[in-house]
């Protein structure tokens, strides 16, 4: 069973592949691929910083730009095979979001069954992004002016890299999820690793959301987001602290 699921996953990324390669709109019909994004610039203007006017044309001013393809595929008795690739870019510099990691946002494969729940295996946000965040009243591409320094990574800054992840079906309008990133150290088994755990629930009167995480070795520059040039005795004068 799970050999011909694995094949299930196999085959869909294979026809993803040759959906993008060839623009065949039959493999687009069967695997329900969809290739997706968003461009948004704007002009700015800021009266002062470090002390003179400045004008500049920006990227991302209600949405950050971006780029994806996602798809799923039936294996049915309430299954399905999914994945998704996304990317985040500077349209005003042509460049990548993040220069080390070319689909950065999202990079996932996963199984899905209406009984059973979801299990996800790639790149993708925890759950502060997307059960806290989707309730955050936060316009998307100014998030950090709700939580300066996007500690709270409301706004999908800080990916889980290795991740194994399960949410379960929707009971009621109540979901639960946990998921863990491997840090894959074999010297040290928590080095880099992060758990994250979350709830929501989506009733006709009623939105509530909730998350929990753990971030090993994460470096965070607080000095640069808020001044502060020593934390719990270590100096962040010429480092983030960690």
């Amino acid at each position: 069973m799970f050999i011909n699921i694995w094949r299930h996953i196999i085959k869909t990324t294979v026809l993803v592949l040759a959906a993008g390669a060839l623009s065949c709109s039959a493999a687009l019909a069967q695997t329900n691929v969809q290739f997706y994004g968003s461009i948004d610039e704007g002009l700015d203007y800021v009266s002062n910083a470090a002390g003179k006017s400045l004008e500049a044309v920006n990227a991302g001013k209600r949405s950050p730009d971006r780029f994806g393809v996602r798809g799923t595929e039936a294996l049915g008795g309430g299954t399905s095979a999914f994945f998704r690739i996304e990317s985040g870019f500077n349209s005003d510099l042509g460049t990548q979001a993040n220069p080390s990691k070319l689909f950065n946002l999202y990079a996932q494969v996963g199984l899905a069954a209406s009984r059973w729940g979801t299990l996800t295996l790639g790149r993708m946000p925890d759950f502060a992004y997307d059960y806290v965040g989707i309730l955050n009243n936060s316009v998307p591409g100014i998030s950090w002016a709700y939580s300066p320094g996007n500690l709270d990574n409301l706004a999908n800054i800080f990916g889980i890299d290795n991740a194994v992840r399960y949410e379960t079906p929707v009971m009621g309008g109540l979901q639960l999820g946990v998921m863990n990133g491997f840090g894959e150290d074999p010297t040290n088994l928590s080095h880099s690793r992060i758990d994250s755990a979350g709830f929501r629930y989506l009733g006709p009167a009623l939105k509530l959301a909730g998350s929990y995480s753990m971030f090993h070795n994460r470096t965070a520059d607080l000095k640069s987001i808020f001044g502060v040039t020593n934390v719990l005795g270590q100096s962040l004068t010429s480092a983030p602290f960690n």
